[in-house]
This record gives C-alpha cells, structure tokens and sequence, in this order.
C-alpha cells in the first residue's frame, strides 16, 4: 500500500484528496472527532506519512522517518499523530489563558481552507500572500494594513474600483482587529516567517515535510504538506481545540461573574475555589 501510495506521488496525484473525501462546499468545521479518537490509520489515509525524495532530506527530518520506498521517504504516522495531540493541548491551553492565534499560508490551495479556520476559530489569518515584517515590524505594518483595509469611496460609488485594491484588501481581512503581535501562529505551509517569530519570541506551530527545516519551529508536524486530506484533518482539529479552549474561558468567566455577585457573600472570590474550577474546567474539555 505504501509502495502504491508513493508512486501515486511521484505521478503528482497525492496532493488531490478524492471527492468522496473532500468536504462540503460551505466547509463546515466543526468536527465531531476528538484527537483522542483519532487514530494512526486515520492519518495513514490522508496521505500525510508521504515524504519528498530521498535526496532532499533534510537531516533534521531523519528522526521522524521510517525508511524509504522507491527513492520517497516514508513519515511516520504515530509521530505524526502524537505531534498533532501535543499541538492541540497546546492550543486549547493558550486559548484558554486568553491568548490569540495566527493562522498563515500563501499556497493558493489553502488560501480558502485559512481563511475558514480563522472564521470558524475566531482568530486571526492571513491567506494568499504574506506581509515581510508582519510581526518584526508591527508598529508600520499595521498602519498599512488599516490604509488598505479602506477602499476609495469615490471609486467605490463609482464602480471604478481596480481588482488588485480589492484583493489586497480581502488579503489583510484576516488581521483587521488584530492590534499587538499573537501569541501563536501556525504555519500550514512553507511560507519563511521562521525568522520573523523567533525574533519575538512567539512559538511557531508549522507542518514540515522531509525536505523542510525545522529551525525555530517550536511544535513541528512532520506530515506529507502536499497532501490536502491531511489539512482538512488538521483543520477540523485545529478549530476544535481553540474553540473548546474559549469555551471553557467563558465558562470560567461565568463562573466568577457568578461569584462575585452572589448574596451569601462578600463579593471577594475564593482564590483555592477559583483555581479548583479551573483545573476542572480543563481536565473535563481534556480529549
């Protein structure tokens, strides 16, 4: 099966998932499947433990390899799997302390599938194309993002608008209301911004293939990136994770809106019972 699989890429056919597989047109993420429920096979059917060939390994990659078949490399799947579980603790943690994520790829194929996880998640994204000095140089960058988040009315009421102002707008929507630097972004492409995130020391989430560095990649994902199955999997379990980690903030939230207002009181919260509810509220979204 592998062997089939790895001359299916050398034919260039793995990075298109089959139609059975692909999902709906309205990409609805909101997956059922828990990353404790997720299985090696599961990973093994999504294409992800293809590697590039042999020769372009890159040497940081041999630790996740199983070997090669016909000159491929073969990833393997149970690293995979437990890069995906420590990803996801990760991300539901930081959500809930409060912190935002920033989601980024200029493969054109991911553009749409970036673009629904930072609507689904409720976090920020930047698809299609990235911006150089994004996050080294926030202070100037952001007053660019703002100039071309505004159209020109005049040329708006007019119908006179050009498409490449209309497309770098949809470009930065991702980041409108982003106002200081994530606290995590999440790479599901090649795209170089390791540089950019290790100078602000903010940790880097990123898929890498056999052929990818993995300097300053904090929580690597060794899996086939060319294999579109396997993003929408990482997909489903990405929005997941941060949306049960704001859940349970919210919950928290509740919980001392709820204290402080109560009559038997003394509107002082009970620091031992607000941390007991909280480590509560993550063991019981732990999954």
């Amino acid at each position: 099966r592998m062997l089939s699989a790895v001359r299916c890429r050398q034919r260039s056919l793995c990075s298109v998932a089959p139609r059975a597989a692909q999902p709906s047109q309205s990409l609805d993420l909101s997956y059922t499947q828990t990353t404790s429920e997720l299985s090696v096979g599961d990973i093994t059917r999504t294409r992800a433990f293809l590697g590039f060939g042999a020769a372009a390994t890159h040497p940081a990659s041999y630790r996740y390899l199983l070997g090669s078949v016909s000159g491929h490399n073969i990833i393997d799947p149970e690293q995979t799997l437990y890069a995906m579980r420590k990803v996801m603790h990760f991300l539901k943690k930081l959500t809930f302390r409060g912190g935002r994520t920033l989601f980024v790829s200029t493969q054109p194929q991911l553009a749409r599938l970036t673009r629904v996880i930072g609507q689904q998640s409720g976090q920020f994204y930047m698809a299609r194309k990235w911006v150089p000095g994004l996050l080294t140089n926030w202070e100037t960058v952001q007053q660019q993002v703002k100039k071309k988040l505004q159209l020109n009315p005049i040329a708006r009421s007019a119908g006179k608008l050009r498409h490449s102002d209309v497309q770098r707008s949809m470009d930065m929507k991702g980041i409108e209301g982003m106002d200081s630097i994530p606290d995590v972004v999440v790479l599901l492409d090649g795209t170089n911004i390791h540089g950019e995130a290790a100078a602000l020391n903010v940790p880097l989430i990123a898929v890498v293939d056999s052929d990818a560095t993995q300097e300053y990649v904090d929580y690597p994902i060794p899996a086939n990136s060319n294999s579109i199955r396997f993003h929408h999997t990482l997909a489903h379990m990405l929005v997941r994770s941060i949306n049960e980690g704001a859940k349970l903030r919210a919950t928290l939230d509740e919980y001392r809106i709820n204290k402080d207002t109560s009559e038997d009181g003394d509107g002082v919260v009970d620091e031992k019972e607000l941390e007991e509810a909280r480590q509560a509220a993550l063991m019981s979204g732990r999954g």
